[in-house]
């Protein structure tokens, strides 16, 4: 049997200084017996100021510069102590018990467990809008199951299993967990969602990061379709079929988005009906994102984790 104590949570950051507070506290907050967190931070703002001064217990790994998510988990997963490593985003707040229902679900045998993710700006439209283009699928509602992906922004993995499987991807950022997660489902291990045990997510708040990082993510997804099996990887099969894929895959994405929108939040389609306008938008930036990973030949994204190190 777990407990959260069990724990190692391990946290990227990258100039957090205006979440990282919520989601410290959120940790500090939690009901169960204290855990190990791990804070692995690049930033050039103010966040290993308020880390090191307010929240002593967090054990700080320092980059000197600026590191993808992956490289950034991955080191912390090496320091880890506990059997459960646990991620969550600097921009991500826990509630009360999150810890507890992820020890009581690996308790139960799964070696795998993932939960849901809410928008913490609901006022938003931008928010709404980049949280539904990604995190669509993963809402608080409905019952457990079992998937072959969550996002790593609320996702746990037995210390060993992850280890064991090589830890993320470290150029695909954002679709490290998306490759690491399926590495996992040919192995035969599938993923236990609790959309229960959610947190609060703080999108890009402006159209300008909302459409830089729907760009981005198209960009990263041709690349990443060329290394998933199956007909996923037809749509990357070539630059002349990218050059036909993209507004399809685009056009699908938003409709599908806007679909889900529309079905689970109706109340907040009425108060903020551009919301729908924004996904499609959105869309499109994703579409010129595929194109342009298409057109760039061999793929490479930095900064790495070639970098100095120092823990606190």
């Amino acid at each position: 049997m777990f407990s959260a104590a069990d724990i190692s949570v391990v946290i990227p950051s990258y100039n957090a200084e205006a979440t990282i507070r919520a989601c410290l506290d959120g940790l500090r907050g939690q009901q169960e017996a204290p855990f190990e967190v791990i804070l692995v931070d690049s930033s050039g703002d103010s966040t290993p100021e308020i880390v090191r001064t307010d929240y002593p217990w967090v054990r700080l790994l320092r980059l000197d510069r600026q590191t993808l998510p992956g490289p950034a988990r991955n080191a912390g997963a090496r320091l880890a102590s506990r059997p459960i490593l646990a991620f969550l985003d600097a921009d991500c707040v826990p509630p009360p018990g999150w810890a507890g229902a992820i020890a009581v679900r690996h308790s139960q045998g799964h070696r795998a467990v993932g939960g849901g993710i809410q928008v913490a700006e609901p006022d938003n439209a931008y928010a709404w809008a980049g949280h539904m283009m990604e995190f669509r699928e993963f809402s608080p509602a409905g019952e457990p199951r079992l998937l072959e992906h969550v996002p790593s922004c609320n996702i746990s993995y037995r210390h060993d299993l992850f280890l064991s499987a090589g830890g993320f991807p470290e150029e695909y950022y954002p679709q490290e967990d998306l490759l690491f997660d399926a590495r996992l489902s040919r192995q035969g291990v599938k993923i236990f969602f609790d959309p229960g045990n959610s947190v609060w997510h703080f999108c890009r708040g402006t159209l300008r990061s909302y459409l830089a990082h729907q760009r981005r993510i198209g960009r990263v997804t041709f690349h990443t379709l060329r290394l998933l099996p199956g007909l996923q990887r037809l749509a990357a099969s070539s630059r002349a079929l990218a050059l036909f894929a993209a507004p399809v895959l685009g056009l699908v994405k938003a409709t599908r988005t806007a679909g889900i929108f529309l079905r689970q939040y109706p109340l907040v389609f009425a108060r903020r009906p551009r919301i729908l306008a924004l996904i499609y938008l959105g869309a499109a930036w994703w579409a010129s994102g595929y194109l342009s990973g298409a057109m760039e030949g061999v793929f490479h994204m930095t900064p790495d984790l070639r970098t100095k190190q120092s823990i606190e």
